[in-house]
Formats: structure tokens, sequence, C-alpha cells
């Protein structure tokens, strides 16, 4: 159960549960995505949502 928890901290499973509570809810198609995999959108392509550390670089649009 530690590791499940660390890899949802993390960021490793896919879509993103959520805590209800004490407890965590995962969707029943949700999958765990090895640190170096990038989350993919339904028709296939690379989520475009540039992450926090980005947009601090890189400056609002």
């Amino acid at each position: 159960m530690d590791t499940v928890r660390r890899w949802i901290r993390r960021g490793y499973i896919y879509p993103q549960p959520y805590r209800h509570g004490r407890a965590y809810r995962i969707q029943s198609d949700a999958r765990y995505l090895p640190p170096w995999q990038q989350p993919t959108v339904p028709d296939g392509t690379a989520a475009s949502t540039p992450t926090l550390l980005e947009r601090l670089k890189n400056g609002p649009k």
C-alpha cells in the first residue's frame, strides 16, 4: 500500500487519483506510468499543458 501511495504522490498513476477523506479514489481505467513517460490524451498526442516549471521558465503566454 505504501508503494501505491508513493506512486500517487509522485504522479505515476494516470489519470491522477483524487483524495476522498483518508482514501484515494482511482478510476477503473487508471494505469501506472513510469516517470520517463508523458501522459497522453485520447488521440495519442502528448499532453500539451505546460508544467509549472515550464510556465515559470518561459513566462506567461
